[in-house]
């Protein structure tokens, strides 16, 4: 009798553990079910021009070298609302990282079709011949970071 308890329990389980992987199961099929409504989805497409900045300098500019601010353009080509987390200047080199400042005229979220400004100014210092870096849009678009490479060259 003893045997035909433990053959009862086992079937108990194997009841227990059908019914925690049905649901399982359940939520595999709805998975595979809408999986191309998740792929139809809108996209969020961006473009970054220019994607590289340069400047110029000699000792024919008054000492400091006042260069003028580049700007690059950021828009949302896509059909999606763009987020941004984040426009940053990340330094090529410790001489870099006082020569070139960043500002935007960019929102947390921008909507499709529309733009906004990064603008860029290099400050050579007067001790480094070569400054560079480059400004990261983390966002939600594909391919994210989109990337702007600025570089300065002082030629004494």
């Amino acid at each position: 009798m003893n045997h035909h308890h433990s053959g009862y329990a086992h079937n108990r389980r194997s009841v227990a553990q059908r019914w925690i992987s049905f649901p399982l199961c359940l939520l595999a099929l709805a998975s595979f079910l809408f999986t191309p409504l998740i792929s139809d989805a809108a996209t969020t497409t961006v473009q970054l021009t220019p994607t590289s900045m340069r400047w110029y300098c000699n000792f024919g500019y008054p000492i400091g070298c006042n260069s003028p601010t580049k700007t690059a353009t950021l828009t949302n080509i896509g059909s999606n609302i763009l987020v941004i987390a984040s426009i940053t200047f990340v330094p090529a080199n410790y001489n870099s990282h006082l020569a070139f400042s960043e500002t935007n005229t960019c929102p947390k979220n921008l909507n499709p079709g529309g733009s906004c400004r990064i603008t860029v100014t290099w400050h050579p210092p007067l001790y480094s011949f070569s400054t560079g870096g480059h400004v990261y849009v983390t966002d939600n678009a594909t391919g994210s970071p989109q990337t702007i490479s600025v570089g300065g060259l002082f030629v004494p």
